[in-house]
C-alpha cells in the first residue's frame, strides 16, 4: 500500500516541477513567442515548438493532473497511516502485557 501512494505522489509532483524548471530556464516564453509570431519557414523553430509543447503539458499537469493524482493517493496514504497506528498500538499492548 505504501508503494502505491508514494508512486502516485511522485507522479503528481515530478511533472509539475517540470513547469517550474521550464519557467526558470525561460522555455515558457515559447508560449508567447509562438502565439505572436507570423508563421514562416523556420520561424518558429522546432525547438520553440518543442518548448511550447513541453510548457503546455507541464502547465496542464501542474493545474489539473497533479490534484487528481494527489486525490487518488490520499486513500492509500490514509490506509497506510491507520495500519501503522494500529500496529504501533498492538506493539504497545504487547509490551504492557510482558511487563505485567
Amino acid at each position: 500500500m505504501r508503494s502505491t501512494w508514494v508512486v502516485l505522489v511522485l507522479l503528481a509532483v515530478l511533472p509539475a516541477l517540470g513547469f517550474y524548471v521550464l519557467d526558470w530556464t525561460g522555455s515558457t516564453y515559447a508560449l508567447r513567442y509562438v502565439s505572436t509570431t507570423t508563421w514562416q519557414v523556420g520561424s518558429p523553430s522546432v525547438f520553440d515548438l518543442c518548448c511550447l509543447a513541453a510548457s503546455l503539458v507541464t502547465w496542464l499537469w501542474l493545474r489539473l493532473f497533479m490534484f487528481v493524482f494527489l486525490l487518488a493517493a490520499f486513500p492509500f496514504a490514509l490506509g497506510d497511516l491507520v495500519r501503522a497506528l494500529r500496529r504501533r498500538g498492538l506493539n504497545r499492548k504487547e509490551l504492557q502485557q510482558c511487563d505485567a
